[in-house]
């Protein structure tokens, strides 16, 4: 995930590693995703599955990015409110 503030706006970059999503193989080309304006968020959601290496299992783990530009922010506004933009890039990892 790249996130560039340019003005009042967020630009959010994607782009898959092994490292972030592990298995399934995924397309490793950076793209631009969305923008946000001024008093906007959006939630991210990804998932992975890890080789377990010496342990012989597979470890799976799911990630949730809140990503928001505020000049004041609520200690609740991920809680309170609803994203502007989701972002579901979850696959199937069985």
């Amino acid at each position: 995930m790249h996130v560039v503030k340019e003005d009042n706006r967020l630009r959010v970059s994607w782009i898959y590693t092994p490292e972030d999503v592990g298995m399934p193989p995924r397309p490793q080309k950076k793209k631009d995703v969305f923008e946000l304006a001024l008093n906007q968020w959006a939630r991210v959601i990804y998932n992975g599955r890890f080789d377990g290496g010496e342990h012989a299992y597979w470890t799976y783990r799911k990630t949730v990015l809140n990503i928001g530009l505020f000049e004041e922010v609520a200690a609740s506004v991920f809680i309170e409110t609803m994203p502007d933009v989701i972002m579901d890039k979850t696959a199937i990892v069985y």
